[in-house]
């Protein structure tokens, strides 16, 4: 495969890691905004704990999601039996996240929202 073409794609992959990275510090900032506001007791309490724990869950549920997906095109384009297994490891790892974030969201919505 072209070099320069390998090289595009893992700019590409990278490009789409940090979106997910960015999505993430998104949800951080938003969720400590909405934490501190529910803190400090301002006089329209809009938020809640577990609405502020449901959305950053959602961001952190895209961003792991960017992440995996940046993680795939760079394997697809560069398969080794390491980066097979690096990949393989990753994806376990944050589907497992996902899945446990999915199932507290989950939880969260039945019993708040």
């Amino acid at each position: 495969m072209n070099t320069n073409l390998i090289h595009a794609i893992d700019i590409f992959a990278v490009f789409v890691g940090l979106i997910g990275v960015g999505i993430i510090l998104v949800g951080v900032v938003h969720s400590l905004r909405d934490f501190i506001t529910f803190e400090i007791g301002a006089k329209h309490r809009h938020v809640s704990q577990d609405s502020i724990r449901f959305t950053l869950g959602m961001y952190l549920l895209l961003g792991l999601e960017f992440m995996v997906a940046a993680d795939i095109i760079e394997t697809v384009f560069k398969p080794s039996l390491e980066h097979l297994g690096v990949l393989g490891g990753i994806v376990i790892i944050r589907t497992v996240l996902n899945y446990f974030l999915n199932m507290e969201l989950e939880h969260i919505k039945k019993e708040t929202l």
